[in-house]
């Protein structure tokens, strides 16, 4: 992800929502300045995640209250990819 040059005031009402554990910072920075944020991993870059990254994902979500679950990569494990 490039940073987010776009959130300030006029991204009120904004969600900005992570494709993968290498968004999730920028995505919590970028929302101080007005946006929602969510944090997930796409079921498309799911392979490309450390080992762990769930429950990392857990205790991302556990430390910021006011994020959604973006992306649960429910159609990787349909699939037959480890969420894990």
């Amino acid at each position: 992800m490039t940073p987010l040059a776009v959130a300030g005031p006029s991204c009120a009402g904004v969600c900005l929502v992570s494709s993968g554990e290498a968004d999730w910072a920028p995505v919590e920075a970028a929302a101080r300045t007005g946006a929602r944020h969510a944090l997930g991993v796409h079921p498309w870059q799911a392979h490309e995640q450390r080992e762990g990254w769930g429950g990392r994902l857990r205790e991302e979500l556990l430390r910021q209250p006011t994020a959604a679950v973006g992306e649960a990569v429910v159609i990787a494990t349909a699939a037959g990819r480890s969420s894990t």
